[in-house]
């Protein structure tokens, strides 16, 4: 009956329930209307309210009410509640439509009838309680079930995705996907920092494999340089237009922005060297500077890829051979040192580039083209960024969908448009 009307309320320091409720009875030619009002306590729990419907308060502000507010002449009918036929029976002595006899004779009826109903119990959580058995019944739903999801493919054979791992970074509202372990098992596996940033996807490369492509990097380039402790050593001779040089020691590591008074993330290079110089002694020479990698996209034939290009900032060069430095020989030098430098740009920094980020229309697909027959959906990488702890590229999703979509209605001219 929408006309049942309930609130919770709170007298002196307790919570009750209030219910009106209409009534309707008939006696002999005659209709009663009104409503029973009733108060009864309520107690709560984190997930739970409880009604003592048969509990009858004591505080007389609180007495269960029974307001008989109308009448008219009619015929008998069945009454609306399940205690109004005795009702009916205690009030036969009553003459005529009195009013107060009849709520007297009803009283204890309604307040008996009431207090069939006993104590009723519903779930009610508070909020926190709530939170807790969604998250326990959203694992408990996740825990035995599994769904195919798509695994991108890495476009070398060498290196197929075979362990691909999804983690629920919960407080994020990220999926990352684990696409290849390097060592260890399933139990290594750890749930990544969100690099996701404010992008609609994201792939990260690990330092441990930055690592790996710029020391397979060096080692292509200065085969007589050996790994030493992340960096390498050795004695490589590099012969130039402008002279000649032993390089002994190599080092590159990614860098976060602000690194080595740097704004940007960089390849940080470090180095020694010997310069050949006829008719002085040769002097050792130590350089320093960031590696850029600038990375673009590019669209071709409907595809996106990345371009990504190494550029050196300034690099500082020490001689250090003797105390009086000739303006020749700090010419000579840093032009020597300069095509040490840009090979190290070309091979090391130009072969990150080659591996890792060029050819990414190729290489890196990072979501499946359809998604449940429904539409196209096409994931681009548009930027790269350098951080000590590897290389995330920034991304971005286009969704298409299938059959006549909003791109094509645009093209020929047909979008809705008023009357």
């Amino acid at each position: 009956n929408p006309e049942i009307e309930a609130a919770l309320e709170d007298h002196g320091g307790s919570e009750y329930l209030h219910v009106t409720l209409p009534i309707h009875l008939t006696y002999t030619s005659f209709e009663f209307f009104g409503d029973i009002q009733f108060w009864r306590p309520v107690t709560r729990t984190d997930t739970t309210l409880t009604v003592n419907v048969g509990t009858v308060p004591t505080d007389t502000d609180l007495a269960t009410q029974v307001n008989l507010t109308g009448f008219g002449s009619g015929t008998a009918e069945s009454g609306v509640l399940p205690f109004v036929d005795p009702m009916v029976n205690a009030i036969g002595n009553i003459s005529g439509p009195s009013f107060g006899a009849a709520t007297a004779a009803l009283s204890s009826l309604v307040i008996a009838g009431i207090g069939e109903f006993g104590t009723v119990t519903e779930p009610a959580f508070s909020e926190a309680a709530a939170r807790d058995l969604l998250q326990e019944e959203i694992a408990h739903y996740l825990g035995d079930r599994r769904y195919p999801f798509y695994s991108p493919e890495s476009g070398d054979p060498d290196e197929p995705l075979s362990t691909p791992v999804g983690f629920l970074l919960v407080a994020d509202g990220v999926l990352a996907i684990l696409v290849n372990r390097r060592s260890g098992t399933a139990a290594d596996d750890h749930a990544p920092d969100n690099f996701l940033g404010s992008n609609q996807m994201a792939l990260a490369v690990g330092r441990a494999k930055v690592d790996e492509v710029i020391g397979e990097a060096i080692k292509a380039q200065f085969e007589d340089l050996s790994r030493n402790n992340g960096c390498f050593t050795g004695s490589q001779e590099l012969e130039t237009e402008e002279g000649d040089a032993t390089l002994e020691k190599v080092c590159v590591a990614p860098a976060d922005p602000g690194a080595h008074g740097v704004s940007e993330g960089h390849l940080w290079v470090t180095g020694e060297a010997e310069v050949h110089i006829d008719c002085w002694p040769d002097p050792d020479v130590n350089f320093s500077g960031p590696i850029f990698l600038n990375a673009t996209r590019v669209e071709e034939d409907g595809q996106c890829g990345l371009e990504v290009q190494a550029v050196a900032g300034d690099f500082d060069v020490d001689q250090s051979c003797c105390d009086v430095l000739l303006d020749l020989l700090i010419i000579v030098v840093g032009w020597i040192m300069l095509v040490v430098i840009e090979n190290m740009i070309d091979e090391v920094g130009g072969e990150l580039a080659k591996d890792i980020a060029a050819g990414q229309a190729e290489s890196i697909e990072p979501f499946p083209p359809v998604v449940n027959g429904i539409a196209e959906v096409h994931g681009c990488l548009i930027g790269l960024d350098v951080t000590s702890g590897g290389f995330v590229f920034p991304g971005e999703l286009t969704v298409r969908r299938l059959g006549t979509s909003y791109e094509d209605l645009e093209s020929d001219r047909d979008l809705p448009r008023p009357e």
